[in-house]
């Protein structure tokens, strides 16, 4: 064998070997086998049983607690106050109270008109209108912050809004009372108006003693006020030399409020204790306000 043909033989067989191993050979394109390992589970299988259900706790109702019983205010002894079937002026009455009664039920139902506020009574069963009613009587020293306070106003001679019931502020001087309501109130001690004040001696009328306010009230209560040897009694009337007997102090349309008799003894012994002077302030029940002024002096 010549060179040339070996070399021809050589290739050939390492051709033929090359199909042998491709032909036996792993292809790129087989399968390939991965094994995979489960770990087991942490977590509990589901159950079935419900979650127990929340405790509910008894609900304890609100207490409700009924309006405190009212008082007839502002009526005198000679008239009453009627019990409506509805909050209307013109409504049936179905009952009446006398001017001084005292513990009216109420049933907390309120109606707003253009007559007023209209509360509704158990007992009589009806409606009648609040600006007749007032609360209880306050403690003796809400009745002297009242007091105080109204003193205060007078005394800086402004707007007595703040300090006076929203009925106004009634006033007696031995005559019928005068009301200073609403916008007077704010310049009632700036009112230069004379009005007719009454004495132990004689109506207006009959001897008009005509005075302003700040001059006739203001004035004159907050020089009593101020007295050094000033005597306060609580829900008491003061009995004086010549003055009104303590079962007629208190007017009529005041009988139910709350009040300080403000009283200066006197100290003038020219006069033998006749110059004192007694003025009763008279604050209501629901708004600690006060509502009403009586002058007390000697009769001659």
């Amino acid at each position: 064998m010549n060179k040339r043909t070996g070399s021809w033989f050589l290739i050939a067989a390492s051709a033929a070997l090359v199909v042998l191993l491709g032909a036996c050979g792993g292809s790129t394109n087989a399968p390939q086998t991965t094994t995979t390992t489960v770990e087991p589970s942490t977590v509990p299988p589901p159950t079935s049983t419900a979650p127990p259900a929340p405790t509910t706790q008894p609900q304890t109702p609100p207490t409700i607690l009924a309006p405190e019983p009212v008082s007839v205010v502002l009526v005198t002894s000679n008239d009453v106050l009627n019990v409506r079937g509805d909050p209307d002026p013109q409504s049936d009455i179905v009952s009446t109270l006398a001017f001084d009664a005292t513990g009216l039920a109420l049933t907390g139902e309120e109606q707003g008109t253009n007559s007023g506020l209209w509360k509704k009574t158990t007992s009589p069963d009806g409606w009648v209108n609040s600006f007749f009613l007032t609360g209880p009587r306050p403690d003796d020293d809400i009745i002297g912050d009242a007091v105080s306070d109204f003193a205060a106003a007078l005394a800086t001679g402004g707007d007595l809004r703040p300090v006076v019931d929203d009925r106004g502020l009634f006033v007696i001087s031995f005559d019928q009372p005068k009301r200073f309501a609403g916008l007077d109130l704010a310049v009632v001690m700036d009112d230069e108006t004379l009005y007719p004040w009454g004495s132990p001696a004689c109506s207006p009328n009959e001897c008009p003693n005509e005075a302003t306010f700040a001059d006739a009230v203001a004035d004159d209560f907050l020089d009593v006020w101020a007295d050094d040897d000033v005597i306060l009694s609580y829900n008491e009337p003061i009995s004086a030399p010549n003055g009104t007997v303590p079962e007629h102090a208190i007017p009529d349309i005041f009988t139910n409020f709350g009040y300080v008799a403000v009283h200066d003894p006197g100290d003038d012994p020219d006069f033998d204790g006749l110059d004192w002077t007694t003025w009763y302030v008279f604050v209501d029940g629901s708004t600690n306000k006060v509502v009403g002024m009586n002058f007390d002096i000697r009769a001659p």
